[in-house]
């Protein structure tokens, strides 16, 4: 019987990992993503700051959409048009971390960590956005081309900063944040369609 209670009973958290639980409940973000965070407290071995949700979150709201918005209510924007508001968007991305996050915490932190830090402040934007992937959906070709070739250049700034090994150059850290922030918010229409 102690046994099935043992095994029925969650391990214990870190100090740090239950403060990280903890600030999941003080967010402005949905009850949904709320949720989502609270099992990444638990769960995703990336993290390890205990304000890391506090600073996702305050970075998707320092992310506007309103250049996107305008370029997708014209009705035949250029490509180059499309991709440069998605680097722009990629930019203010990758200026919200450097904003948010002490130089010491993002020089502390492993790639992977990093690459933890955009997927999560992407889904609080998307969360704040609800339209983005249904407003996407119109140009999933160029999308498509957008988040290739964010992907490759994402790729080859992870490749140069992994040959590095720390500490990190801070430019290649940026180009990185960007690059991938691109790749997944153009990539997230494609989530959405198979749902």
């Amino acid at each position: 019987m102690k046994e099935e209670l043992a095994m029925g009973a969650e391990a214990p958290l870190s100090p740090e990992r239950a403060a990280l639980l903890a600030s999941v409940d003080a967010l402005s973000v949905s009850e949904e993503l709320k949720e989502r965070w609270r099992m990444a407290a638990r769960e995703d071995g990336r993290l390890r700051l205990p304000a890391f949700f506090v600073r996702c979150a305050d970075m998707g709201y320092a992310c506007l959409p309103t250049l996107l918005r305008r370029a997708f209510a014209e009705k035949n924007v250029a490509f180059e048009d499309l991709d440069f508001v998605y680097q722009t968007l990629g930019a203010q991305h990758a200026d919200a971390q450097r904003m948010i996050f002490a130089p010491e915490e993002l020089e502390g932190m492993e790639l992977a960590e990093l690459l933890a830090v955009t997927e999560y402040s992407l889904e609080n934007f998307l969360d704040i956005y609800r339209f983005m992937p249904s407003m996407q959906a119109g140009k999933a070709e160029e999308l498509g081309r957008i988040a290739a070739e964010a992907a490759a250049k994402g790729r080859a700034a992870r490749e140069a900063l992994e040959g590095q090994g720390g500490p990190y150059e801070e430019g290649l850290l940026r180009e990185l944040s960007a690059q991938y922030f691109i790749e997944k918010l153009a990539s997230s229409i494609e989530e959405e369609e198979k749902i």
